[in-house]
Formats: C-alpha cells, sequence, structure tokens
C-alpha cells in the first residue's frame, strides 16, 4: 500500500513539473512571425517607451555609431531617435524593416 502511494506522489510530482515547465514556456514573449520588434524607441511627445518607428532609416553619427531616425507611429508628428548597436542595425536592414541611410 506505501509503494503505490509514493509512486502516486512521485507520478503526480512529475506531471506538476511538466506542467510548470509547458506553463513556463507559453508565458514568453510572442515575437511576430519569427521577427522581433528591432526599431523602437521613446516619443518624448507621447511619453511612451518602446514606439515603433514609421518609415525608420538607419544612420551612422559622426563618431562611428548607428542611429535609427523615424516618425513616432502613435502622433504621426515626432521625430524619434534610437542608438543602436551595429548588429541591431544590420539585423533591421536585413529584415526589411528600416533603409539604410549611410
Amino acid at each position: 500500500m506505501n509503494k503505490t502511494k509514493d509512486v502516486y506522489k512521485y507520478f503526480k510530482n512529475t506531471i506538476n513539473l511538466i506542467l510548470i515547465t509547458f506553463k513556463k514556456q507559453n508565458d514568453l514573449p510572442k515575437i511576430n512571425n519569427g521577427r522581433q520588434k528591432m526599431v523602437e524607441g521613446y516619443c518624448v511627445r507621447c511619453k511612451e517607451k518602446g514606439v515603433k518607428l514609421k518609415d525608420p532609416v538607419i544612420g551612422k553619427t559622426s563618431r562611428g555609431g548607428f542611429i535609427a531616425k523615424g516618425i513616432c507611429s502613435k502622433c504621426n508628428k515626432t521625430k524619434v531617435c534610437r542608438m543602436m548597436s551595429k548588429d541591431n542595425a544590420e539585423k533591421a536592414i536585413t529584415s526589411g524593416e528600416a533603409k539604410k541611410g549611410f
């Protein structure tokens, strides 16, 4: 009788671990058709982070850094800039999310 209770507890704990693992995997952030949102910025007028840039153009600064410039997609008025790493800039250009401006 004790063995069956121990086996039942073992399987119950194993199933709970599996269910917890699946819950954690489903809570991962969603990716849009395999592409991440690469070009987003902070709009000063809307005061919102993570605003998608409309028609972004990636350029180079005078010191060699990469910068994405575009228009806020929510208010359609404010110019938004975002400093980027070389890798993120190249990914955005190759995925077609931004135009190359340098």
